[in-house]
């Protein structure tokens, strides 16, 4: 009966009016689905999570114009946990909007530091990734967009937000 289950859970998980048989690999799947997910509800907001700027570069001057805020994840015990794993694990497991409201947050207070110690030389915006999940709350977003722009100080002309697209948009 276990087996079944877990073969029911991959088919909804793979769409609807699916069949699957069961296989070893699926309860392995399903094993790290569950770690990764129970270890990522613990990480969110410690330092388990950090994020890395990845530079922008204007190709006439060669100067750094921006940077895109990138979440990594390295777990005590699992070591680096693959943004490519955690974030569709996220996604199906509804912490990708507490993740994205993290991930926001830091990268907006970590842009106005920069500008508070060097304006000059720090990057003129930051671009924070945000989910079709995240698009779908609307006026929450939005909420979210402002306050963190106001609890950082950093003026929204800096903060640009790119919708990602999932493995199942195609």
């Amino acid at each position: 009966m276990r087996n079944a289950d877990v073969a029911m859970y991959e088919a909804k998980r793979r769409g609807r009016a699916r069949a699957l048989l069961f296989d070893d690999a699926m309860r392995a799947r399903l094993t790290r689905f569950v770690a990764i997910d129970t270890s990522l509800r613990r990480a969110i907001g410690t330092s388990q999570l950090s994020l890395v700027y990845q530079p922008i570069v204007d190709l006439d001057t060669l100067s750094m114009v921006s940077v895109e805020a990138l979440a990594r994840w390295h777990h005590p015990e699992l070591g680096d946990v693959s943004p490519a794993e955690f974030i569709p694990v996220a996604e199906e497991s509804g912490l990708i909007a507490e993740l994205g409201s993290w991930v926001l947050n830091e990268s907006c207070r970590q842009l106005a530091a920069w500008r508070g110690i060097d304006a000059a030389n720090a990057p003129r915006t930051i671009s924070v990734n945000i989910s079709r999940a995240e698009l779908a709350l609307g006026d929450a977003l939005l909420q979210k967009v402002r306050q963190a722009l106001r609890h950082s100080g950093l003026p929204a002309h800096c903060l640009q937000l790119e919708v990602t697209r999932t493995r199942r948009d195609g």
